[in-house]
């Protein structure tokens, strides 16, 4: 039984970073052709990825191995401390928000849902069971993103010109749902993904990978290419920011170390020479012209600057609402999810919920992390994801979509519990 619950845990794994959705408002999926797309008929009621469904049951299958065989799983909490958790944390902060901050229903399973995920988590505890979930979401992502780049370079009338509505937004003329704001956002998580995969085959962390390394860099290429056509200006922001942060972590790092060996420091010019190439030549082609003109026209932000400042005038006038939430009355729709959130649970319940969700996370973090040699390393990743996080949170509602949730949850398991670990590391502490 351990053995089958452990292969459909895995099989999960390949479903998450695939776009494709299920709406259960019309209870169909949502296969739909570009020529015959209506944006009335065809928006879907009540729409969620089939990652998103794949992960809650490889959570269930996985809760229930953690209590099944403990040296197969391991869980957040054990059933006893989860009721508990459920009944002095989870239903408190519900009541709270429901009575106080008058938030409807569906807002509510909205909000509560992450935290019911997070608390449910269970990851592998063997090095090879946690190979086989990195490979299969991987193997997934690697299949699906270089159809759409085949898709894009064999309908496009020119590749470096791509119509993000026409062309992009499709794979072979069936429609790719939210392809223009949560998918980009989702193979961002992957790009950094893949940069970390590069990096632990380059320094032969996992022996596993590195076999597969020329994969890595032809998978990055396909990655920035499909981010740069789809005119996003997130990617821009996001590409600078984690350039920043592996320039400014690899400085520390080497002055912290006063010693950085010839090798080292020929890959650090060499990721900078690559970076620049890549810029000069984003910035020189057609497939920057929507950021460029946007730029030229003052709206790159797209208003997002003067929105902060609006919010700043809408809370100081407003401090009932600023402290315990507007609920859904009269939302002024601040296009910024930090924003959103704290006008309609207040920063009580903002900084409530996700204090504990961050709490949540720390207890899965020492519950599964089995060490690492390269913790400085590891650290980095992460903060470029977080990064990443963050800005999607103030520019973008990605963050509030399943789709973008699980599969950054996903990539940061990845990258902390799988990536840099060392079979020998494992090895002693499980004994």
């Amino acid at each position: 039984m351990s053995k089958i619950l452990l292969f459909l845990y895995k099989l999960m794994y390949i479903f998450i970073p695939i776009p494709f959705f299920f709406d259960f408002g019309r209870f169909r999926f949502l296969y739909i052709k570009i020529d015959d797309y209506d944006f009335i008929a065809d928006s879907p009621i009540i729409p969620m990825p089939i990652g998103a469904i794949a992960f809650f049951l490889s959570i269930i299958i996985g809760y229930i191995s953690a209590i099944a065989n403990p040296n197969l799983f391991r869980s957040v909490f054990p059933p006893a401390k989860l009721l508990i958790f459920y009944s002095l944390v989870v239903l408190p902060l519900s009541l709270y928000i429901v009575f106080v901050s008058d938030l409807s229903l569906p807002r509510l399973v909205q909000l509560i849902l992450p935290m019911t995920f997070i608390s449910l988590l269970s990851f592998p505890v063997l090095m090879k069971d946690r190979l086989g979930v990195l490979k299969n979401t991987f193997l997934s992502a690697f299949l699906f993103f270089n159809i759409h780049f085949i898709s894009v370079i064999s309908t496009s009338v020119d590749f470096l010109n791509v119509d993000p509505n026409l062309e992009y937004s499709n794979i072979f003329g069936i429609l790719i749902y939210q392809s223009l704001i949560t998918y980009p956002a989702v193979m961002s998580l992957y790009l950094c993904l893949t940069l970390a995969m590069i990096y632990v085959a380059r320094k032969d962390i996992l022996p596993a990978l590195s076999k597969y390394k020329y994969f890595y860099y032809y998978f990055l290429f396909i990655l920035l290419y499909l981010l740069a056509v789809s005119g996003r200006r997130a990617f821009l922001v996001e590409f600078i920011s984690a350039f920043m942060v592996i320039i400014t972590f690899s400085i520390v790092y080497g002055i912290s170390r006063r010693y950085v060996a010839k090798k080292t420091l020929w890959y650090f010019l060499l990721f900078i020479s690559l970076f620049i190439s890549f810029f000069i030549f984003y910035i020189n082609t057609p497939v920057s012209q929507r950021v460029l003109e946007s730029i030229r026209e003052n709206t790159f932000d797209s208003g997002r600057v003067d929105i902060l400042g609006s919010a700043f005038d809408f809370f100081t006038n407003n401090l009932l609402v600023l402290f315990f939430g507007g609920g859904e009355r009269d939302i002024p729709g601040f296009h910024n999810f930090i924003l959103d959130q704290i006008y309609r649970i207040g920063l009580i319940g903002f900084l409530s919920i996700y204090i504990t969700m961050g709490l949540l996370i720390r207890r899965f973090v020492k519950t599964n992390d089995l060490g690492t040699a390269y913790r400085y390393q590891r650290s980095m990743f992460i903060f470029i994801l977080l990064s990443s996080l963050f800005l999607q949170s103030m520019i973008n509602a990605s963050v509030s979509q399943p789709y973008y949730f699980v599969n950054f949850l996903v990539v940061s398991m990845l990258v902390y519990f799988v990536l840099f670990t060392q079979n020998k590391v494992k090895n002693k502490s499980l004994v």
